[in-house]
């Protein structure tokens, strides 16, 4: 009786040991995650689903959405300075604020870059929790597989995994945005 009730208690406490181990092992990955560079509180968690109102400007399940203010200057240095980029999967751009203002901006995005504002660019932008421009949600499979702020060109075309282009920078003013109006 008294082995058995050892093997218990010793069951017992390997069972607890595990269940700490695993807690301790989350808990350091949340902190390593934290202490990330790009890493951003702000945003729709990591994991998470896209709302359908996002989703749907999205032209595959999976790309990425870059998320751009109309009046936001470092918005508009980060477009300025991107050039043109080989395109490895679907960016679409959403620019929250006035679609007088966002003009602008779409025009300086690379070609193949699809610009988005007005009514729908709003709704996304409320959608995705967001306080910072500008923004970058990775998606695969309709869910968000990593997200950053941006700090210039050259951060988002290591995400991206994109190389600079020599040729084909300018894009067409028709081209340059959709306005979407919800209606």
């Amino acid at each position: 009786m008294t082995t058995t009730l050892v093997i218990v208690v010793m069951s017992a406490w390997l069972g607890a040991l595990s269940v700490l181990a695993a807690v301790v092992v989350r808990q350091v990955a949340l902190l390593s995650k934290l202490v990330d560079p790009d890493y951003s509180l702000d945003g729709l968690t990591v994991g998470r689903r896209l709302p359908q109102q996002v989703a749907s400007l999205l032209p595959d399940s999976s790309g990425a959405i870059l998320v751009l203010g109309a009046s936001c200057a470092p918005c508009r240095e980060l477009a300025q300075n991107l050039g043109a980029i080989d395109l490895e999967q679907a960016v679409v751009a959403i620019i929250e604020g006035d679609p007088v203002h966002a003009m602008p901006l779409a025009e300086a995005l690379p070609v193949g870059v699809r610009a988005i504002a007005g009514e729908k660019a709003d709704a996304a932008y409320s959608a995705l929790d967001l306080q910072t421009t500008p923004f970058l949600f990775l998606i695969e499979r309709r869910q968000i597989v990593d997200k950053a702020v941006l700090r210039g060109a050259d951060h988002l075309r290591s995400l991206l995994g994109a190389a600079p282009r020599t040729v084909g920078t300018a894009r067409p003013l028709t081209q340059a945005l959709e306005v979407q109006n919800a209606g």
